[in-house]
């Protein structure tokens, strides 16, 4: 990452995993293009064009235009080393026996928040909020990096105690697309041009993130999951920011699969082209697709009522099931058993029970590297 000048907001090598054979150009969309206006009186649009992935979701000194003086300071200090370890983070997602990894779960949560608020909408929300010893405009470095250290610590906290469901478009003509805000939240009760940094601390906000052409990620809380006609906009039970990194395995779906595995949810067609419509409508200003049709998904869909999407974003409430207490393991070595919630209870159980878990992972990652 030596060169910083054009900064690259959606890394480059994601963008390649929603073009076929991950290469080559696709069309990219810019959903508020210029006006040039001619001599005549006569108005031109450019809105659509192929490009590249050197071309997209990039700005020369982006991060100085948004947050700093120094326009390296994010790269060096804090995004480039996330992101040289996002690629390997996503691959262990579609490994039953990667995921389990303790160091590359929580590598891959980094991922995916610094993604999340890296983007020109996410720098948006950045510089919105406000921490009660925190006065003035944003501006020193300092105050800046740890108002995302606390941004991430909230997020992380939901998303370890969240339901995870892939969803995906093998059989489906229809790919999911890319966007350049990829890691996006949506709640029926709120406009898709809203958002702000604790909304997923409300019961019924889901996140969405693409992972490749035929993969996309839902994380959701687990009662409004399993009961859809509660209040979406109430505050999840201890919604809170966590200041560690625990290793939390969700075992909160039936058809369970592997170490940090959830369900897959196969979509038709029509639903994917449903799921892009969320995807765009939550974007700031590009999205892209090899498949020019597929960047406008509004002119394909009968109904684009969110409420009505969120049923094809979730699953079955009778595959989501409630839980009972979980064990899990802090980064100081600290065994601890938490009610469904996240709320520590003390037990001399948790040590040997974590323990008991962490071996059958080894023995199921041993059993596979002598069958392969």
């Amino acid at each position: 990452m030596a060169d910083y000048k054009n900064q690259h907001y959606v890394p480059k090598w994601y963008q390649r995993k929603f073009i076929p054979d991950n290469k080559g150009e696709y069309w990219c969309l810019d959903l508020k293009p210029t006006i040039i206006k001619h001599p005549d009186g006569k108005e031109e649009i450019k809105d659509i064009s192929r490009k590249s992935v050197k071309d997209c979701f990039s700005e020369d000194f982006f991060y100085k235009n948004v947050l700093f003086r120094d326009p390296n300071f994010l790269e060096k200090a804090f995004y480039g080393n996330v992101d040289d370890k996002g690629a390997k983070d996503i691959q262990t997602l579609f490994d039953p026996y990667g995921v389990g990894s303790n160091d590359r779960f929580l590598d891959f949560l980094d991922f995916l928040d610094t993604l999340r608020f890296r983007t020109p909408k996410g720098t948006e929300l950045v510089k919105r909020y406000r921490f009660p010893n925190q006065t003035g405009r944003i501006s020193l470095n300092d105050i800046i990096l740890d108002t995302i250290r606390r941004i991430r610590g909230m997020h992380q906290t939901m998303w370890i105690e969240g339901v995870w469901l892939y969803l995906s478009a093998d059989k489906s003509a229809t790919k999911f697309i890319a966007s350049d805000h990829p890691v996006t939240l949506f709640n029926k009760k709120i406009d898709l041009k809203d958002e702000s940094l604790d909304m997923f601390m409300l019961l019924g906000t889901i996140l969405l993130f693409p992972l490749d052409l035929n993969n996309c990620l839902v994380i959701f809380h687990r009662d409004y999951g399993i009961d859809r006609k509660s209040n979406p906009l109430q505050r999840r039970i201890n919604a809170r920011i966590y200041n560690g990194n625990p290793f939390l395995v969700p075992e909160k779906l039936k058809n369970y699969d592997g170490p940090m595995r959830a369900t897959t949810k196969e979509l038709r067609d029509n639903e994917v082209i449903a799921v892009n419509h969320l995807i765009k409508g939550r974007a700031h200003k590009f999205i892209t697709s090899y498949n020019k049709k597929d960047l406008f998904p509004e002119k394909l869909l009968k109904d684009t009522d969110v409420a009505n999407i969120e049923n094809i974003v979730l699953p079955d409430p009778n595959m989501v099931v409630g839980v009972g207490d979980s064990y899990l393991r802090t980064t100081s070595g600290k065994y601890l058993r938490v009610d469904p919630y996240g709320r520590p209870i003390n037990s001399v159980e948790a040590e040997r029970k974590l323990k008991e878990m962490e071996e059958e992972v080894k023995r199921i990652r041993n059993n596979k590297k002598d069958i392969d």
